[in-house]
């Protein structure tokens, strides 16, 4: 889940829930504006219900308009994931990054937090008819297998020193495809893209004459910039890779045989021709692998270590005051707070016509018991927040923050379900405090974890968001992305035909 952002405003009577899709969900508001809006109250219930079974008919409504109202901050997927219809290798692209997953999280956070990275959508994508009647010419990279795979060593970009060729072009490419449809599946149809139809024949912005394929190529091309350009900072810093970083270097090749095995292919060759053309090559799917991790693991480390002090918090918002104040950063902003729980649903219940469910008094009882008794656990163990976390992976039923061991941050007050908003913000409250809070949800297992002034922890973020962009802008521009569009030539994959 979010390391991401838990700060998004949900209305009372619904846990606060920012999961991927949630925030796959912004990104497409942006993107596709008044479509999107039109269905938007169609699915915001069918959302709710999903992450909060329990929610009041009344407040999922709430919640369907402040969707409609609010954007929050894109947040990039996690993990890209093959679509459905990859039976057979729909393994390859999640095992691909699961490695680099945890570790590349926070940096693509937040460097989308820092407006750094983006897809370069159209602000407004071809869903209605043009007005116009003359074809638009469209150009393709698309070329046959035979010529792919002759073309697979041809360099398309460069970047200091670094090479792109197109067999490496391919593995950013598609990969890129499969995490935007695995993303955005619930919207592609309102985008006015059919990714089972050749991408160099969809319009994505009629007024520039551009396909979706040459939206999708400069997404790679973007993603592999951003990767070799980091990568070069760091070697010229000297970062070199920890024992955990090293360790998982020398266990590609293992995980490359295991993925071999897992999805049936006898060979990487094999693999990369079905799922990502025949044009893509054993070199630069390991090479993506390879300088993908460095990359983020060198910008994880270098922002980490500019985590500024309350003072230098302090001293950046009087020197940007006036920047921060037109931001909505003022220091009459309420605290915010980080908490951990773990949800207990009630088991059982009576189902009304309306859809409604109640519980009885011995079935909350049950579920209180069982919280209790999780509770006396953590107690009678180590006792720490950590121990806490683990024990909500294993058992919390609240998916907003099962895979983040019940952590939600820099909460702010009125917008988590009453009982739960009243405990977090009571003003006695202490870090390491636990309790069980009941609510319309279940029973919640609760640790705090601390409070802060909301205008430091929003200045942080800004000043860190600074950080970010001038670590990643000083990259990409010390070590520009210089293109040969002639020398591009895409396959389809194999398990397309």
């Amino acid at each position: 889940m979010d390391k991401e952002q838990f700060n998004e405003q949900l209305p009372e009577g619904q846990l606060q829930q920012e999961t991927a899709e949630e925030a796959v969900e912004e990104i497409v508001e942006e993107i596709v504006e008044e479509t999107v809006e039109e269905v938007t109250e169609e699915n915001a219930e069918e959302t709710a219900e999903d992450t909060a079974e329990d929610t009041a008919e009344e407040v999922a409504e709430e919640a369907e308009e402040e969707a409609a109202e609010d954007k929050a901050e894109p947040v990039i997927p996690e993990i890209p994931q093959m679509p459905a219809q990859k039976s057979k290798a729909g393994m390859v692209v999640v095992i691909t990054l699961l490695s680099v997953a945890l570790v590349a999280a926070l940096a693509l956070i937040v460097l989308m937090g820092a407006g750094i990275v983006s897809f370069n959508k159209p602000t407004e994508p071809e869903t209605t008819v043009q007005e116009t009647t003359e074809p638009i010419n469209l150009k393709s990279y698309t070329v046959d297998a035979e010529t792919a795979i002759a073309k697979a060593g041809d360099v398309v970009a460069t970047a200091g020193e670094s090479e792109l060729t197109n067999g490496e072009l391919h593995v950013y490419y598609w990969m890129g495809v499969y995490d935007f449809i695995s993303a955005n599946s619930m919207y592609l149809a309102y985008m006015g893209v059919d990714f089972s139809q050749p991408l160099d024949q969809q319009v994505y912005d009629a007024e520039e004459g551009t396909s979706w394929q040459e939206a999708m190529i400069e997404n790679a091309l973007l993603t592999w910039h951003q990767y070799s350009a980091l990568g070069q900072a760091g070697r010229e810093a000297g970062y070199e890779l920890d024992e955990e970083g090293q360790e998982y270097m020398a266990q590609i090749e293992t995980n490359i045989q295991e993925m071999l095995e897992a999805t049936g292919f006898e060979t990487l060759d094999e693999m990369l021709a079905s799922e990502m053309g025949p044009g893509a090559t054993a070199e630069g799917y390991r090479n993506f692998m390879t300088n993908g991790y460095y990359a983020v693991r060198y910008f994880n480390d270098t922002y980490e270590k500019l985590l500024p002090t309350v003072e230098q918090i302090e001293q950046y918002y009087a020197e940007n005051e006036e920047t921060l104040t037109e931001a909505g950063i003022t220091k009459d902003a309420g605290d915010v707070v980080d908490v951990r729980h773990i949800l207990i649903k009630p088991e059982g219940g009576t189902t009304a016509e309306d859809g409604s469910v109640t519980y009885s008094e011995e079935e909350w009882e049950t579920c209180r018991q069982k919280a209790q008794d999780l509770l006396d656990q953590w107690k009678a163990g180590e006792a720490t927040e950590d121990a806490f976390a683990e024990l909500a992976e294993e058992h919390t039923q609240d998916p907003g923050s099962k895979d983040n061991g019940g952590l939600y941050e820099k909460v702010t007050e009125g917008y988590m379900v009453t009982e739960f908003n009243d405990w977090i913000f009571d003003e006695t409250r202490l870090a390491g405090d636990t309790d069980l809070v009941k609510t319309v949800h279940g029973y919640h297992i609760m640790y705090f974890v601390e409070r802060e002034e909301g205008w430091i922890s929003q200045t942080r973020d800004h000043y860190m968001n600074e950080k970010a962009s001038q670590i990643m802008n000083g990259a990409l521009t010390k070590w520009p992305l210089q293109t040969n569009y002639d020398a591009i030539g895409l396959s389809e994959p194999e398990a397309k035909g």
